[in-house]
């Protein structure tokens, strides 16, 4: 009996030494390293761990958030979800791991807080991590004759860069990601343009492109790759639309679109973009869909007016051709 009891005791006393482990490492998890506390000690937020934040979330100027999943960010507005622009993301991340203010200005009271622009902020934001932590500041009004801002953290105020400040107060449109449509020009094909009263198709042929109806044989290489550059690094300048309807197209202008090109890849699915009238606003962008997706957005109109040049323009007269 007393083996059994020394027994039962030995196993409980491991136990408890087993949760006090468990909780001391959870605990040391949590905690900022003694050597990076003091690196970090004048930054506006010292206990703020870069690598494991998953989520960013913003109440103003509206309500969304950026959140992390195996990798990547998405901006979740309700119950909507869109790709997020993984450059601005990193600003943003930056901006929080790096910001030292200026200066404090002291504990925030109700007098502050109006004073200082908190009463009604630009941005709002709450940083949160793997295991729970959470880092949350607001972001108020300019400084008078200088180029920052007031901020608040905890209950004490503070004086932050303008760069700061400009990269959370932002909507989320600002922080998704702007691609029209993925597409590597070594990939393709293909390329199908219809207009109101015209169409071209352009084939590459061993290396070659060919400008094939209307029947204009070899294609200048510099001609052709701005085109396939332009539809390459083609962004979105801004969105109009997330579900466009029959009437939302027709007022762009994409229901009949004015043009569309129609690009054959290797290994991909063929791709339609739709073009349509000049954005309201902007007389230098016109209105884009990629067919089927739903969403309306704007990009420079340069893209539709070299994809219709006159085909003529795109014959190239060289008498030799050498890949």
């Amino acid at each position: 009996m007393g083996t059994t009891t020394r027994s039962h005791r030995t196993n409980a006393i491991l136990a408890v030494l087993v949760l006090a482990l468990s909780a001391l490492a959870i605990w040391s998890s949590r905690r900022v390293p003694d050597s990076v506390r003091v690196e970090r000690q004048n930054k506006l937020l010292p206990d703020l761990r870069r690598d494991r934040i998953v989520r960013i979330e913003f109440e103003r100027p509206e309500r969304f958030a950026l959140v992390k999943h195996d990798g990547r960010w998405a901006v979740v507005v309700g119950a909507r979800r869109f790709e997020a622009d993984d450059t601005e993301v990193e600003r943003i991340l930056t901006e929080a791991e790096f910001a030292s203010p200026t200066r404090p200005t002291g504990r925030i009271d109700a007098a502050a807080r109006e004073r200082y622009g908190l009463n009604a902020p630009r941005a709002r934001v709450t940083l949160r991590e793997a295991d729970g932590v959470s880092s949350t500041f607001t972001i108020g009004g300019l400084v008078a004759e200088e180029n920052s801002a007031y901020a608040q953290v905890g209950t004490n105020g503070f004086v932050v860069s303008s760069t700061f400040a400009d990269a959370f107060a932002r909507r989320a449109v600002d922080l998704r990601d702007r691609t029209i449509v993925q597409l590597e020009p070594d990939r393709l094909t293909r390329l199908e343009v219809v207009s109101t009263n015209d169409r071209r198709v352009f084939e590459r042929e061993h290396g070659c492109w060919k400008l094939t109806s209307p029947s204009e044989g070899r294609v200048q290489r510099a001609r052709i790759e701005t085109v396939l550059q332009d539809l390459r690094d083609m962004r979105a300048t801004r969105f109009q639309a997330d579900d466009a309807d029959d009437a939302a197209f027709r007022r762009a202008g994409l229901s009949p679109p004015q043009t569309s090109v129609t690009i054959t890849r290797t290994g991909g699915a063929p791709v339609t973009l739709d073009f349509g009238f000049p954005c309201d606003g902007w007389a230098d962008e016109v209105a884009i869909t990629h067919r089927g997706s739903g969403v309306v957005a704007c990009v420079g109109k340069s893209i539709v007016e070299n994809v219709t040049r006159p085909p003529a323009e795109f014959r190239d007269d060289h008498l030799v051709w050498a890949g």
